[in-house]
């Protein structure tokens, strides 16, 4: 039996580039939802990606949400120790990759309690 013609040299690829990369559909619709521009707090045209950074920031480092009311005033609603607390891992895990807050041990061995720092399941508000 012949062989057959190819149109390739041997070690050549028939497609170059590759396979072409697959969008990640859920992130690419976030990205151009987040890139859009919105109306501010204060009346005032801003991004929504920049709204959102300055909610959390703002949530993590006071303790409050800030939400939209339904009658278009913004509502500061308080977050538990418990929510805060997840908020602020949140923060670290998408800033600085993930981190565990009780990853250092004391001198038993066992995790170091930080003073005022509720137990886990204990909720209560800042």
């Amino acid at each position: 039996m012949a062989e057959r013609p190819t149109a390739f040299k041997p070690g050549q690829s028939g497609n170059p580039k590759g396979r072409p990369p697959k969008g990640r559909a859920l992130t690419d619709l976030l990205q151009k939802a987040l890139d859009k521009v919105t109306d501010g707090p204060d009346g005032g045209r801003i991004a929504r990606k920049r709204l959102m950074a300055d909610r959390v920031a703002e949530a993590v480092a006071t303790g409050y949400v800030t939400l939209p009311g339904e009658d278009g005033k913004e509502k500061r609603v308080p977050m538990s120790v418990s929510e805060w607390r997840q908020m602020v891992q949140w923060l670290f895990a998408h800033v600085d990759g993930s981190k565990v807050l009780n990853e250092h041990t004391g001198e038993d061995g066992g995790p170091i309690r930080v003073i005022g720092w509720p137990e886990k399941g204990d909720d209560g508000t800042p």
